[in-house]
């Protein structure tokens, strides 16, 4: 019984959140990225443009997200003013995975995960005649019709997170 309270209460911080969320920016569309130095974090900033094209690029967007490297590295994947970042902390992350898995409450959430909130199974997939973390991202998570290929972008700076960050999609 405590532990289903727990979850209740974890659930009700992600719903209070979130209702802080949209009072803040009232966005069309969120973006929740919740894992640091994760490859699909990359490909979702390397496919950001697709997905806000497949959207609708008169929206706003608010990236969620407490990896350092995306919040480093968004300007080299996206210059556009309608896309914001929001820095969130593991904790909250936490909260508002538990909302969303307690009630879908809404279609304007994204969340860059194949695992969380719900497992879907799709990780099966990988190297199965040659899928790539990539394609599950274009497919899977932002459901895009047909992701273009993209290059990573040049950087030539020194920042370490964001090195690391870029050598995230060399990983395959």
């Amino acid at each position: 019984m405590t532990m289903l309270l727990l979850l209740y209460i974890k659930a009700f911080r992600g719903y209070l959140l979130w209702k802080r969320l949209e009072k803040r920016y009232g966005a069309d569309h969120y973006i929740l990225m919740p894992e640091c130095d994760e490859e699909y974090n990359y490909y979702a900033l390397l496919h950001l443009e697709d997905f806000i094209a497949s959207k609708g690029a008169e929206k706003s967007y608010v990236l969620l997200s407490r990896d350092n490297g995306v919040q480093k590295a968004l300007g080299l994947f996206n210059g556009s003013d309608k896309v914001k970042l929001h820095r969130i902390s593991g904790t909250q992350t936490d909260n508002l995975i538990q909302y969303y898995a307690l009630y879908e409450f809404s279609p304007k959430l994204t969340i860059v995960s194949l695992t969380r909130p719900y497992d879907t199974g799709a990780q099966n997939l990988l190297g199965i005649n040659g899928v790539t973390k990539e394609e599950l991202l274009c497919y899977d998570i932002y459901r895009l019709k047909g992701g273009e290929d993209r290059d990573a972008p040049d950087y030539k700076g020194t920042d370490e997170d964001i090195i690391r960050f870029l050598a995230l999609g060399r990983h395959e």
